[in-house]
C-alpha cells in the first residue's frame, strides 16, 4: 500500500498542476515553533490555502458547491488508489503537511473511517477524521 501511494503521489505531481502548485506553496509556508509548558506547538502560515480557508462554510454556501470528494466532481487529472472496498486515497492539492492525503468514502455520505477499516499507525498518521462528504 505504501508503494502504491508513493507512486500515486509521484504520478500526480507530474500530471496535476494544481497539486504541484499546492506542494510548492507548502514549501514556501512560514512555520514557527512555540513552546507551551512541556510541549511544542507549530504555527504555520500557508498563503496558498487562503481561498480554501476563507471560503464560506454556512449551510447555503456549502449546498451550492459541488462536493469535491465525489468522483464525478474530481478534476480530470486527479487519480486515487483504492483503500479497502469502500475508500479511495487521494493526494490533497491544498496540503498543510508533506504528503498530505485525503481518504474518502466512495459514496456521498458522512465520512467516517473509524471502525470501518483497520487503522494504520505510523509516523504523522491520524487515526480517524469525521467530516461530511458534502
Amino acid at each position: 500500500m505504501i508503494r502504491e501511494v508513493e507512486e500515486l503521489s509521484n504520478r500526480q505531481m507530474r500530471a496535476w498542476p494544481q497539486l504541484a502548485k499546492g506542494v510548492e506553496g507548502l514549501a514556501r509556508a512560514n512555520t514557527r515553533r512555540v513552546r507551551i509548558d512541556w510541549f511544542d506547538i507549530f504555527i504555520r502560515h500557508i498563503p496558498h490555502r487562503v481561498a480554501s480557508t476563507t471560503a464560506p462554510v454556512d449551510r447555503e454556501s456549502v449546498a451550492k458547491r459541488p462536493c469535491f470528494l465525489c468522483a464525478e466532481n474530481l478534476p480530470a487529472e486527479e487519480e486515487g488508489v483504492q483503500f479497502g472496498q469502500d475508500f479511495m486515497i487521494y493526494c490533497n492539492p491544498f496540503p498543510i503537511v508533506d504528503h498530505h492525503l485525503t481518504i474518502a468514502h466512495r459514496e456521498h455520505r458522512l465520512q467516517r473511517i473509524a471502525n470501518q477499516v483497520r487503522k494504520y499507525v505510523g509516523p504523522c498518521c491520524g487515526s480517524a477524521w469525521i467530516f461530511r462528504h458534502l
